[in-house]
């Protein structure tokens, strides 16, 4: 089943969004962590529901941010992956 499927974001999208939103590091003060689980947990206890990931793509018109890493690749998977 297609839906069960983990979203995998294309090789090239993945690349930039790697350079924008390295995963051990916060998208909002930039501190470095050990562990993306690590960033997680910052994200939900020092910025409280921040929602500092935007799409990487130029020239998207959607302009939602996202909370999550996870959520900014659920987009990417949707609007912008062939």
């Amino acid at each position: 089943n297609k839906k069960l499927r983990k979203q995998e974001v294309s090789p090239h999208l993945q690349q930039k969004l790697d350079e924008v939103y390295d995963v051990t590091t916060c998208p909002s003060c930039r501190e470095k962590f050990k562990r993306k689980t690590h960033v997680i947990r910052h994200l939900v206890e020092v910025h409280h529901g921040e929602e500092p990931y935007r799409c990487i793509v130029s020239g998207c018109k959607r302009t939602k941010a996202y909370a999550t890493r996870e959520g900014l690749v659920y987009h990417l998977v949707s609007y912008h992956d062939e």
